[in-house]
């Protein structure tokens, strides 16, 4: 999860100096702008547009694929898709009485991105949208 998704999830925390000054407004709250400290919730419309095309949001995918079955897993972070997958991978063992060490999780591919990307053989490949 991206520094500013987790803003949006918390509208009134204060943003960190980094993305404040990224939109080139006055960090320290010396400007006397009413607004400081500054949130996603007191930010204008362009502000926020701004921010999303600086920081755009992301996506991890994680999958992996056996003889018969194909897995995937889709999380805010490499480690929540991983995660994902394997409780996939433990409720299939339950289903099937597949071997639960079958998988590995050397055989585990994650790619991340934001929003929009296409990967070719887990790389990426083009813009995204």
């Amino acid at each position: 999860m991206t520094a500013l998704e987790m803003y949006i999830l918390s509208p009134d925390a204060p943003l960190s100096a980094d993305l404040v000054d990224d939109l080139g407004l006055d960090s320290t709250g010396r400007d006397g702008d009413d607004r400081f400290p500054y949130t996603w919730a007191n930010l204008t419309d362009a502000e926020r547009r701004q921010l999303w095309q600086a920081y755009p949001p992301t996506v991890s995918v994680a999958e992996t694929s056996t003889y018969h079955f194909d897995f995937r897993a889709v999380a805010a972070t490499p480690a929540e898709a991983r995660a994902a997958l394997w409780r996939g991978w433990r409720a299939h063992v339950a289903q099937t009485d597949a071997d639960p060490n079958y998988l590995t999780e050397d055989a585990i591919n994650v790619m991340t991105g934001p929003l929009g990307q296409a990967w070719r053989d887990y790389s990426p490949i083009g813009e995204p949208a």
